[in-house]
């Protein structure tokens, strides 16, 4: 199918397919028909049809999401069905500790917002504080996310999260590679090591029951009293005094004063279209729309041939990072300024086709830290146009590889919003505002390098019509 055949058609269909490559996973939902003589793209754990389509890291969570859309949900419905299911079945990623970010498409008010609501460290906590742990902000976010748009109850939508963790579900293939490639240090909690190991202390594999009753009992509290325990009641107090009773710092004002927060979305302009992304202070989203404004100014990559659109992406890439650098120290996050002409333009001084300009060339150069890959992404879709894309973080596998105690949950470490998963965190949408349609949901999970292998998957589909599936191969 090729992209362009996109905007012919009014009916819409779920597309799905899923790539890994060292430490990244791109995850694409394209919203269409195909032209009459193709068929829809299809792949393992893929939904679509009439109803919607839904893509996720985990099998089990797209499921409940598919289901719910076959039973009237809209698609803020299935994503917040997902995100719970996925905190029991991908813990790894997206536990009941994580942040997140979300791009939500109203297709009624034909608008686009972002929903940040980023896992970031305590107030409370400083440079002596033993167990960094990061404040939990996806309960409250997917609240956020249904108490705006949802068309089923709260009651509903957590229900298949709760009945997996008391009754047990096999591990996914996803999830079991995550838990062996981190057992050894994770597995000093006995609280983890209780619930994901063998009783010769092994990891669990695919296919095996994971119970977790203590997680089953945090939600069905959520299902039937809401987020405001979570956040200020009785839940809210076992938490903190687990974290104390560890070396951390969180208080009941931590929990209390945190707030998901609904703001505009940065945007630009491709044809009659406008593509999406989250706004400062997160830099995913600028540095996506940056790398977009560079390829796509005076035609670069589409009159470029492919050896040299390969190098072009890897010159914006390189460009966008060190621009980073320079407006996140400086604290001018102006989105529309940072994708401005002029500041384009500027990041593209000294560029020569053919030639890589060295890094330290750069001023100021990108900068050199540690990131972990860890992250979640999932998209959703449904039959009247509505979409979501929504990545989610615990800032490293497994968090801070610490369980509080009598929970059940996972914490995310705590990182500052410039640093780790959370800074390339760029789920991103394409609109037509007057007509309506939608046409691009996505999201992309591996941390620095997501927005770049994002980028490089709309360049080939959108300017250059390549078949999405080998696009991203």
């Amino acid at each position: 199918m090729q992209m362009f055949s996109l905007y012919k058609q009014p009916r819409y269909a779920g597309i799905r397919r899923q790539c890994t490559a060292a430490t990244w996973m791109l995850l694409l939902v394209l919203l269409s028909a195909c032209s009459s003589s193709g068929a829809a793209l299809r792949a393992v754990g893929f939904s679509g049809g009439d109803i919607g389509g839904v893509s996720a890291d985990e099998p089990r969570a797209a499921i409940v999401a598919r289901e719910v859309l076959g039973i009237g949900g809209n698609a803020m419905d299935a994503a917040v069905a997902l995100y719970f299911t996925s905190a029991v079945t991908f813990p790894a990623t997206s536990s009941l500790g994580a942040g997140g970010v979300c791009l939500v498409f109203d297709a009624a008010a034909r608008k686009v917002e972002s929903l940040l609501f980023p896992a970031v460290p305590p107030p409370s906590a400083d440079e002596n504080t033993r167990l960094k742990i990061a404040i939990p902000g996806a309960v409250r976010g997917m609240f956020a996310l249904h108490a705006r748009y949802g068309a089923l109850s709260w009651q509903q939508l957590l229900a298949p999260a709760e009945q997996a963790a008391r009754f047990g579900h096999p591990l996914s293939r996803a999830m079991a590679k995550d838990l062996a490639r981190v057992a050894a240090p994770l597995f000093t909690n006995p609280e983890i090591a209780a619930i994901f190991s063998r009783e010769d202390g092994t990891p669990l594999n695919e296919g095996e029951l994971l119970v977790q009753l203590d997680l089953a009992g945090i939600i069905s509290q959520l299902r039937t009293r809401g987020p405001g325990s979570f956040y200020s009641g009785a839940l809210a107090r076992k938490l903190v005094k687990s974290v104390a009773s560890s070396g951390g710092s969180l208080t009941m004002d931590d929990l209390r004063d945190y707030q998901p927060e609904w703001r505009e979305t940065i945007q630009t302009p491709f044809g009659n279209n406008v593509i999406h992304s989250v706004p400062p202070p997160l830099p995913g989203g600028v540095r996506l729309l940056q790398m977009w404004e560079i390829l796509t100014r005076d035609g670069r990559y589409e009159q470029a041939d492919a050896s040299e659109r390969r190098h072009l992406l890897a010159e914006a890439s390189m460009r966008s990072f060190a621009d980073h650098v320079a407006w996140q120290a400086t604290g001018a996050g102006d989105g529309a300024a940072l994708l401005g002409e002029d500041h384009i333009e500027s990041l593209m001084m000294g560029y020569k086709p053919g030639r890589h300009t060295p890094s330290l060339a750069l001023n100021p150069p990108p900068a050199k830290r540690r990131e972990s890959p860890s992250g979640a992404s999932f998209s959703v879709v449904d039959g009247a146009g509505n979409a979501v894309a929504c990545s989610l973080t615990l800032n490293n596998f497994f968090g801070r590889g610490w369980m509080a105690p009598g929970t059940g949950i996972i914490m995310a470490a705590a990182r500052p919003p410039d640093r780790g998963a959370i800074s390339a965190m760029a789920p991103v949408m394409m609109v037509n505002h007057n007509t309506g349609n939608f046409f691009l949901a996505a999201a992309a999970s591996g941390g620095a390098v997501a927005p770049s292998a994002l980028i490089a998957v709309m360049a080939r589909t959108l300017i250059d019509g390549e078949p999405l599936d080998a696009a991203i191969k």
